[in-house]
């Protein structure tokens, strides 16, 4: 049986690793990941989407970095701008990849459930801090 800490370790480790996995993928591949969308649907040149596509793994990584380190010094201001950084992202991201031009059912359930875990996981650090 966990510990209520390593519980939260868990399931943040659960929660997290898509965005640190995809964000260092973008950042890895200096952007030139998930283009074709921003190019072919949006019309935008190409050294546009892949420095958007680079600064979305900025924000990936980086939000993600800000949560652990608000974990691990308790400072939970970090962790809820982290945990409210990734819900735009995911809300953007869903709308951008999911929703235009074509409605991806399936899809949008699966980031509506991974926004629900991060606006719960916001709701439990907001409290503990209070």
């Amino acid at each position: 049986m966990l510990s209520a800490p390593q519980e939260r370790v868990l399931a943040l480790v659960l929660l997290l690793s898509m965005f640190a996995w995809s964000g260092g993928q973008k950042i890895r591949k200096l952007g030139n990941t998930q283009t074709k969308q921003f190019i072919e649907v949006f019309k935008f040149p190409e050294s546009l989407a892949i420095a958007l596509v680079f600064m979305a793994g900025i924000w990936e990584v980086g939000s993600v970095a800000a949560i652990a380190y608000g974990e691990y010094s308790s400072e939970k201001w970090f962790v809820l701008r982290g945990i409210e950084a990734l819900m735009v992202f995911t809300v953007l991201a869903t709308l951008i990849y999911k929703v235009y031009p074509k409605r991806k059912p399936i899809q949008i359930a699966a980031n509506a459930s991974v926004l629900g875990g991060l606006l719960l996981f916001h709701i439990c650090s907001r409290s503990d801090s209070s």
